[in-house]
């Protein structure tokens, strides 16, 4: 009865598909049956199964669970590598961490991964079978058979060993981490996929890849290196347009030389231990938020694109020709790959212009490529043309590279950046971190109490109120001190340790209310000193509520008088965080000292916003302008939000304000006022309130505006459709609220008048985002507003602050309301009365920005926008603004200004007036900026073209419209002043000035003048005017 395996194996398949048959008939598998066919296939595979080659690895492309009382079967999750051990039929025996088991087939794809252990004696990787049919016939000038695949730096391999065991440094990991020591930086690592904002951090590169150091430096991705090809295309699309050839080339050299340098870095510390990455190209190549660069994925090749094959390592456009021809890889095919990249840099091109594969393979494999462009330094040509030779032994070394003097001098000059940047991240944290407290005794916190007195004693004297760093480093020291003796524990003398030290803060407050105060000047020595962390933490654990009013008065004068830079680090070291915990039961006094520091720090905070990088332009879900205001690129830039945004929204912060404050109806106006312009300074759209809170903090401030006769500016229709959408428990929360608000007496008095005010201030705030307006009734708004023009007309009006906020109400009404509501709006406000309002000085520029959004809202809301988004950012930020087309955008709307009918010239010259007040803020003490607006954009010769229409058309120029000529000429570096005179400005302004009033004429004179001094002091003696 014996049968042989064919036998076995044809009557096991027979039986198979008899159970098969006989349970599709029956509309089901049965669960027996199905384990039957399992073991069948099982015996089948273990008949026919093969041993795996040692090296054979795979990717598992799906999880699979395995199966129930089964331990042959193991359970595997996709994304993981496993190494094959037998391979049968349908089933393969795999192997991972060191326990075998079988695994479907079809859950399997093969690689070759970088995981797998890398031999000393030979650094090699092998290509798995590529399914394209390689041209085999190609000449090579080369002998492959000859190559000698070895990494260059045998006496290093050993280093491997003591990093990580046996296992190879880059292991696959799905956490993201940078392997990075304190000489190579520029390795990342990860398993999984890269997001243009995800924050990675480093670690030792003997630390295991899952455990993260919290202490460790953090960078953020920004895009990767094939990013950088598209600006460098276009600045040599430029170069051809342009006077400016060298300078250009000049920039783009230096930069790609600076690329250069960190990649090579990232190779020579990969292939100095052994490892070959195989897969370098643009992609896989990081720009972090500082500059640098990173290399990255260490993983197998994915389908990234259609040319691309799964099963080979690495990306074929980057494939050296031994690679292809060879199927084999040493540390020459990571130069061969470095080449091509940085040849696309300089020429935003592939060096191997190929229709098909065979012509890549052909083109690779004999040197078929194009000359990089004549500009490029003969150094670097060289350089890159040796690093993509199709001869492996002519190519340079990492180590050959980095020789190179310019190589050199980069890495040189990184690594004392890198210096520069560590040095500062340890003093920001020295000045932001509290540092560890220490056990302190009784005879010294009395020693502590005696210098302390001491200082107070010197201090109270009137000719001593100036700080020096001693005495704030004193102050520092007793705060700490304090800090150490109430978290500690003490077995004796703990009544007078704690009465010494309650004694030692006391006499500390009172010496910093006096250092401390309105005239202070040395505000960065307290802030670098480390005494205001110590203060911050000081806020949250007092109670008595005049040492906290104290405190809370000197944060908020630190915060008044902080740089940019310092603000940041208040906000780092959780001032606002240790303010907010006190802004509970506060009375409003301390709630507007509270308010206040929270508005310095988060306005100097937009300084903080960077602009973004090429891979960050998508649409955001905060945006919620229409996108046809601008190009998409330049609008998400326009909207970046605010840098501390997520953190105090996710922190409640935003929300307790809401509360505490808008919601509260015990709060005066000024704070309801200030707070409103807090939430108008954080939200780049304009001051959002919670969709919950939104109804009662609009009728609070609305009723305070209501006349004799009750009217009410939230509309009732309004509020019972939002009533019959909300619960029975939130609608009578609702009328609650209002009735609360109609009847409530303030605690801190406040005239009816500077009530009125400072709510008509709040809801100006307020309805800067589109979403609030959709409680506020039109009729209602009207007939308040109507009021206020009406107290004017009969000079009943307290002050024209009223009348301002009035018309800036009805501007942001007509921009973000129906057009029904506009044609209202148009009836109610009539142009006379607009027009009788321009003639007041007070009210003359809010009610020419009223006639231009009558006449055109979306352009007022455009410019209206650009305004908000420049408001407080710094010079980074502006100067890429004026780099990606905000320059051109707005020239364009001066433009249709003239090739429209529907705008006088009233509304021409407030257009023009608000472009440029933007231009202005754009360029003030801005010297890139304005070098940037003269040598990259046309602004000059749009300007020209203006000043010359008007005077064609017979129009006076007035002076505004000379007003950034003007502050250009100023401030323009004097051997840049030759551009405006090629530009033609002299030329233009003399031509025109002899038709203009005197005081135009002086104007005049005085550019042409800034110009021609600069051109003398260019001149040598002796020489022409230049």
């Amino acid at each position: 009865n014996i049968q042989s395996p064919t036998a076995t194996l044809e009557a096991s398949n027979t039986e198979k598909t008899t159970l098969k048959k006989k349970e599709q008939n029956q509309g089901i598998f049965s669960s027996a049956s199905q384990v039957v066919i399992e073991q069948i296939e099982k015996q089948n595979d273990e008949q026919q199964d093969t041993v795996a080659d040692e090296n054979e690895f795979f990717w598992v492309t799906s999880n699979y669970n395995g199966q129930e009382d089964d331990d042959d079967f193991m359970p595997v999750v996709q994304g993981e590598i496993v190494r094959a051990v037998r391979k049968g039929i349908k089933w393969f025996t795999v192997e991972k961490d060191g326990i075998q088991g079988k695994v479907p087939k079809i859950n399997l794809r093969a690689c070759t991964p970088v995981v797998a252990t890398v031999e000393n004696d030979n650094q090699l990787q092998t290509i798995s079978p590529m399914s394209v049919q390689l041209v085999m016939s190609t000449e090579l000038p080369f002998n492959i058979d000859d190559l000698n695949y070895k990494s260059p730096y045998e006496a290093e391999q050993q280093q491997q060993q003591q990093l990580q065991g046996n296992q190879n440094i880059f292991q696959l990991t799905h956490s993201p981490s940078i392997l990075a020591d304190q000489s190579s930086p520029h390795i990342l690592s990860t398993g999984g996929e890269y997001s243009p904002t995800e924050r990675l951090q480093q670690i030792p590169l003997d630390s295991t890849p899952d455990i993260l150091d919290p202490a460790s430096e953090i960078l953020e991705i920004v895009n990767s290196l094939i990013d950088s090809i598209l600006p460098i295309s276009a600045q040599e699309q430029e170069m051809e347009q342009t006077n400016t050839n060298q300078d250009i080339s000049n920039e783009i050299t230096e930069r790609v030389w600076q690329l250069l340098t960190h990649i090579i870095l990232a190779l020579d510390f990969m292939h100095s231990h052994g490892v070959v990455h195989c897969d370098l190209k643009p992609e896989n190549i990081f720009v972090m938020s500082d500059g640098s660069v990173r290399l990255g994925d260490f993983g197998i090749a994915k389908d990234l694109s259609e040319n691309e094959d799964v099963t080979v390592i690495g990306t074929k456009l980057y494939m050296a020709a031994e690679v292809w021809i060879a199927k084999r890889m040493d540390y020459r095919s990571d130069i061969y790959a470095c080449g091509v990249l940085v040849y696309e840099l300089l020429t935003g091109m592939h060096p191997f212009d190929a229709a098909t594969e065979d012509e890549l393979i052909r083109k690779v494999a004999n040197d078929d490529l194009a000359d990089l462009p004549e500009w490029v330094p003969v150094e670097l040509n060289d350089v890159v043309m040796a690093m993509i030779s199709s001869d492996p032994e002519k190519r340079p070394t990492t180590k050959d590279i980095m020789e190179l003097e310019i190589i050199e001098t980069n890495i040189n000059q990184y690594f004392e950046q890198q210096k520069k940047y560590n040095e500062e991240k340890e003093k920001e944290k020295q000045v932001t971190v509290l540092k560890a407290t220490k056990k302190i005794d009784l005879d010294q916190i009395t020693s502590l109490l005696q210098e302390i007195k001491a200082i107070e004693e010197y201090m109270l004297k009137d000719d001593n109120k100036e700080s020096s760093l001693d005495f704030i480093n004193q102050l520092t020291v007793a705060l700490f001190t304090a800090r150490s003796v109430q978290t500690s524990k003490y077995d004796k003398d703990i009544e007078e340790i704690i009465m010494t030290t309650n004694e030692v803060l006391n006499k500390v407050i009172e010496i910093l209310a006096i250092v401390i105060n309105e005239d202070i000047r040395d505000v960065d020595i307290i802030v670098d000193s480390g005494l205001v962390v110590e203060i911050v933490d000081l806020v949250v654990r007092i109670i008595n509520e005049e040492q906290i009013n104290d405190l809370v008065e000197i944060i908020r004068i630190i915060s008044q008088k902080a740089s940019s830079l310092q603000s940041h680090r208040l906000f780092i070291m959780g001032t606002i965080q240790a303010l907010n915990t006190k802004l509970e039961n506060a009375d409003q006094k301390l709630i507007g000292k509270i308010l206040n520091s929270f508005i310095f720090i988060i306005e100097k905070g937009w300084k903080q916003a960077k602009p973004l990088k090429p891979t960050q332009f998508q649409m955001q879900n905060y945006m919620t302008f229409q996108t046809s205001l601008f190009q998409n690129q330049l609008q998400q830039q326009l909207l970046i939000p605010h840098p501390y945004l997520q953190t105090l929204e996710q922190q409640g912060i935003i929300r307790n304000i809401d509360e505490k404050i808008l919601l509260n109806q015990e709060t005066t106006q000024l704070n309801k006022k200030n707070a409103s312009r807090l939430l108008d300074i954080i939200y780049i759209e304009g001051a959002q309130l919670p969709t919950d809170l939104r109804l009662h903090i609009l009728s609070g401030l609305a009723t305070q505006l209501k006349d004799k006769k009750n009217q009410k500016a939230i509309s009732q229709k309004k509020l019972k459709q939002i009533n019959k959408e909300n619960s029975i428990d939130e609608r009578d929360g609702i009328e609650a609220g209002v009735q609360q608000n109609n009847n409530y007496q303030q605690f801190v008095t406040e005239s009816d008048s500077f009530k009125i005010q400072y709510a008509l201030e709040a809801l100006t705030y307020l309805m800067g985002h589109r979403d609030n307006h959709d409680l506020i009734d039109t009729d209602d708004m009207i007939g308040l507003l109507q009021n206020f023009f009406k107290k004017e007309n009969e000079g009943k009006l307290d002050d024209p602050i009223f009348i301002c906020q009035s018309l800036r109400v009805l501007q942001l009404m007509f921009i973000f309301r129906s057009s029904e509501d506009r044609q209202l709006l148009q009836r109610e406000i009539p142009i006379e009365t607009i027009n009788i309002l321009k003639k007041n000085k007070d009210y003359e520029k809010d009610a020419r920005a009223l006639e231009l959004a009558f006449v055109s809202p979306k352009l007022l809301e455009k410019l209206v926008t650009v305004a908000r988004s420049i408001a407080y950012k710094d010079f980074e930020y502006l100067n890429e603004l004026i780099k990606i087309g905000l320059i051109e955008d707005l020239d364009l709307e001066i433009d249709n200004l003239f090739e429209k009918e529907i705008y006088n010239q009233e509304v021409k010259d407030e257009v023009i007036n608000l472009i440029f007040e933007i231009l202005l803020s754009l360029i003030r003490n801005n010297t890139d900026g304005i070098q940037i607006l003269v040598s990259h954009t046309n602004f000059i010769e749009a300007q020209l073209k203006l000043l010359n229409s008007l005077y064609q058309t017979k129009n006076k120029i007035k002076e505004f419209l000379l007003q950034p000529l003007r502050s250009i000429s100023m401030v323009l570096p004097i051997e840049l002043m030759n551009e405006l005179v090629m530009k033609g400005v002299v030329r233009q302004l003399t031509y025109i000035a002899d038709q203009q009033d005197e005081d135009i004429k002086k104007i005049i004179i005085s550019i042409i003048q800034t110009i021609i001094a600069a051109g003398c002091k260019l001149s040598k003696v002796g020489h022409q005017h230049i």
